[in-house]
């Protein structure tokens, strides 16, 4: 059987996004101080986080993950807007953006702290998400070009709702809004990654299931 089209991979491309969404708020509840509402996951990685190790270890891997299901999708979906090609490269993108050079990148203060290795690791960490949201765009365009738009409709309004969240955990670190409902900076990165798994993973649940 050919790599790219077994099952093993789309189980572990599974693994990746749900692992993102389970086990850094599992490392994280063992680091006393640390709001999992309040602090997103980037302060894991901090020297100061006693569980640093095995957030940039889980980035190392999830970043690994996220390159192979990137290249699953350009192998299994065939499509005449080049939106395989599209998809592979927005999971380039996160995986190596997103996920390993923010890894490299955390081995000193990396948030609220004006040093030029803070900029680059929260640059590198933006555009990587940036990727993502392109990816469920992706297959979104996938969904209405196989004529199933009740499936791509869905998908168009949860990438508006991924925006939405983006947008809000983007400002949620603002000292204005530190003490207000926008400040959850955890809730609203989780919630930002459940909105834009969501068309990734149904696809490659497709793809598992055919």
């Amino acid at each position: 059987m050919d790599f790219w089209h077994s099952p093993f991979l789309y189980c572990l491309f599974l693994f990746g996004m749900v692992g993102n969404l389970i086990f850094p708020y599992c490392w994280g509840k063992t680091w006393r101080g640390h709001s999992l509402l309040r602090k997103d996951t980037i302060l894991l990685s901090d020297p100061d986080s006693p569980v640093r190790w095995f957030q940039r270890v889980w980035r190392l891997i999830l970043g690994i993950i996220s390159i192979l299901g990137g290249i699953m999708l350009f192998h299994n979906i065939h499509s005449g807007l080049f939106i395989n090609q599209f998809a592979l490269y927005a999971m380039l993108g996160y995986g190596i953006f997103g996920c390993i050079l923010p890894a490299v990148f955390s081995l000193t203060d990396i948030k609220y702290v004006e040093s030029r290795i803070a900029k680059v690791h929260n640059l590198f960490y933006m555009f990587g998400h940036i990727c993502l949201q392109i990816a469920a765009l992706c297959m979104t365009g996938i969904a209405f070009e196989q004529g199933d738009f009740m499936r791509g409709a869905i998908f168009s309004i949860l990438c508006l709702v991924t925006i939405f969240l983006y947008m809000i955990y983007n400002m949620s670190d603002r000292l204005e809004c530190r003490d207000t409902i926008i400040g959850y900076e955890g809730v609203w990165e989780f919630l930002f990654h459940i909105s834009v798994y969501f068309p990734i993973g149904y696809t490659t649940v497709q793809f598992l299931l055919s």
